[in-house]
């Protein structure tokens, strides 16, 4: 890495009406089925192919409620330093009970709030920042990229994990033969509107992992590899293994709640 791009200065928040953060996207839609998003042995894998083992220094950003945390420290060495930052105040708990947890690891982990976008840290801080599910829900992916590789030391790891849901999603019509080519193609329309909305209002791009190569290019990275995860549940009755139940109580409250119809504003 030849040279640093400034640090980005702006934030970007989503707000309700009443002034308050709005519930994050993992927050109103991932209960228990969030853990059963990896299968154990391609992390480990991935750890060894990354070598996450010799990383000292490691940021993660936008740590929620210490999810990818949690994930990944098994495999990290002792007394490594973990500093988590996240701009929702009530994730951003320095006395969090997920961090306490980790200490028999003698990993100590700080936990600070901060934008993704403008995070208080001096050039070349970490040999290791990472993010799980976090670039698809900001106004700018690529300031926060930049902001990641401005912290990330000369030959240091960027590990971003980000789906393209989108896409999942609607391969997944492929499957069904009850509705019409007309249905399909009108469903399909009134997604996309959906989705380019969302992105056009500031609220994310929710299909962004599928750009990140790119993205990365542009944010200066090099040597930048692309892997997928070996991870998927497949749904057939009874529904008796504990990620199948899992997953559809989190589908049930999801209907409960009307999750997705939390009216929302965006405050530059």
């Amino acid at each position: 890495m030849d040279e640093n791009p400034p640090a980005p200065k702006s934030s970007i928040g989503t707000q309700i009406g009443d002034g308050r953060l709005a519930p994050g996207h993992s927050e109103a839609y991932f209960g228990t089925s969030r853990d059963f998003w990896w299968n154990s042995d391609f992390v480990e894998l991935m750890a060894k192919r990354l070598d996450w083992a010799g990383r000292r220094k490691v940021l993660e950003v936008g740590s929620g409620n210490g999810h990818w945390t949690r994930t990944f420290v098994p495999f990290l060495t002792a007394e490594t330093e973990i500093t988590c930052v996240d701009r929702d105040p009530k994730w951003a708990d320095a006395n969090a009970a997920w961090a306490r947890a980790l200490s028999e690891r003698r990993i100590p982990i700080q936990i600070r709030q901060a934008d993704a976008t403008a995070m208080p840290f001096a050039d070349e801080s970490f040999d290791f920042v990472t993010c799980q599910t976090v670039l698809i829900h900001l106004a700018d992916a690529g300031l926060a990229l930049a902001e990641m590789f401005r912290v990330l030391r000369p030959g240091g790891l960027a590990l971003c994990i980000e789906p393209d849901n989108f896409a999942v999603r609607w391969s997944q019509t492929a499957l069904s033969t009850s509705n019409s080519l007309d249905e399909e193609a009108e469903a399909f329309k009134f997604a996309l509107a959906q989705h380019r909305g969302r992105t056009a209002r500031g609220l994310g791009n929710l299909s962004l992992g599928g750009r990140l190569p790119a993205m990365f290019a542009a944010a200066g990275f090099t040597d930048i590899q692309t892997h997928l995860s070996d991870k998927a549940i497949s749904l057939y009755p009874p529904y008796d293994l504990p990620e199948q139940a899992a997953m559809n109580a989190d589908t049930e409250q999801w209907y409960e709640t009307s999750a997705d119809l939390t009216p929302q504003t965006v405050e530059g």
